[in-house]
């Protein structure tokens, strides 16, 4: 700097000095001439830190005879850990982890619906009576196949009201549509109607619906058959309710 100046006096060194500070002195005071807060300081007191940390507990898990010991001890415990996977796989319990892994797959389910074919009309009177429905019949299902849950589906076009006045249903008493199996079984309530159910105007049509029962009859239908409905204690405030284009289904779910 001196020599691109071109004078290297002592009062042109001074100069630069008061305006810039002398370097030198500058790191000396950073490294260990400001008191407690210089840079020397802290790193002394950070190596104090560290040192302090080396207690004799720590160097004696360096100590070089307890790594053996501590090696044994993981290898014990892999050897157990190991040991339980092999009694997994021994012979005399291969048959009992197939089987439930047979089991599990076997609960999978997968669902289907069957429908009759439609039937015109059925008439709900003044009185009860149990009229007929349209059968279903179920086939199909591969061999081995288990109905788990099965529900009743009963679907109409149209719904009129004959009467010259509001009419509805009369639960005077219970009026389930109930399923059995054709030819054996007995009849097992697959849809619950309530009282008012179907309210309508005097002489009134209104668009159909399909009513999805809630009640599982897996127990009466089991397997491919042909399955019966009826509409036990049919009864209406008055002469009549008539359902057109009348058709059952069920729905059932099954595991292979």
């Amino acid at each position: 700097l001196m020599a691109d100046v071109g004078d290297a006096s002592a009062a042109t060194l001074g100069s630069i000095l008061g305006i810039l500070g002398d370097p030198a002195q500058t790191f000396l005071a950073m490294i260990g001439y400001e008191g407690a807060t210089s840079l020397a300081d802290k790193l002394t007191a950070a190596r104090a830190a560290l040192i302090d940390q080396i207690t004799a507990a720590r160097m004696q898990e360096l100590d070089g005879a307890n790594i053996p010991a501590d090696i044994d001890t993981l290898l014990t415990r892999l050897s157990a850990v190991r040991a339980g996977y092999l009694d997994e796989l021994a012979a005399a319990n291969l048959p009992t982890d197939i089987a439930a892994l047979a089991t599990s797959q076997g609960r999978m389910r997968f669902s289907f619906d069957y429908w009759s074919d439609m039937q015109e009309e059925v008439v709900v009177t003044g009185a009860q009576t149990t009229p007929g429905l349209p059968s279903v019949t179920i086939a199909d299902l591969p061999a081995g196949a288990t109905i788990v849950r099965a529900i009743a589906i009963f679907k109409f076009r149209m719904v009129e009201n004959t009467y010259a006045g509001v009419n509805k249903l009369s639960a005077a008493a219970v009026l389930p549509i109930q399923v059995k199996e054709a030819g054996a079984g007995a009849w097992t309530t697959a849809i619950d109607f309530v009282d008012d159910a179907f309210t309508l105007a005097d002489t009134a049509r209104e668009g159909g619906d399909a009513i999805i029962g809630d009640n599982d009859i897996a127990s009466e239908v089991d397997g491919n058959d042909t399955y019966s409905f009826q509409w036990l204690n049919a009864k209406a405030d008055s002469n009549n309710l008539q359902f057109n284009d009348v058709q059952v289904g069920l729905r059932i779910w099954y595991s292979v």
